[in-house]
């Protein structure tokens, strides 16, 4: 539910589920802006090595790519609600920066290891 959602929770798991092996060789930095976040709405994630930090002020380095969303939206699409590239279509999701991290978004954009779980009251409507 959205008023579950806390910016600094989702960002921690968020980060921690980056799918770092499909990122390209050497340094990539992500900047996440959370459009309706007010307090820390604006992430970046540095991801090398298969190490990923989450940084709340700017590390000034070069970004590769900028997600743009609400923190309701991105969180659909972390859970499996949502595909990505839907959500980038419907815009829902705002993607701008490299060509190939764009074309490959559904690779390595990081999803909840519960993605692939379904509540049984949403089985049972299927």
């Amino acid at each position: 539910r959205d008023e579950d959602l806390d910016a600094g929770s989702f960002m921690w798991d968020f980060h921690r589920s980056l799918r770092t092996e499909e990122l390209p060789d050497g340094e990539t930095v992500i900047s996440v802006t959370l459009d309706d976040v007010e307090k820390h709405g604006r992430w970046w994630l540095i991801a090398e090595a298969g190490e990923v930090d989450l940084c709340t002020d700017d590390p000034g380095k070069e970004v590769d790519i900028y997600l743009h969303s609400k923190i309701a939206e991105i969180a659909e699409i972390w859970m499996g609600d949502v595909d990505v590239r839907d959500a980038i279509s419907q815009n829902g999701l705002k993607a701008t920066g490299s060509q190939h991290l764009l074309r490959t978004i559904a690779s390595w954009f990081p999803q909840s290891r519960y993605s692939n779980v379904r509540p049984k009251r949403m089985l049972e409507g299927s």
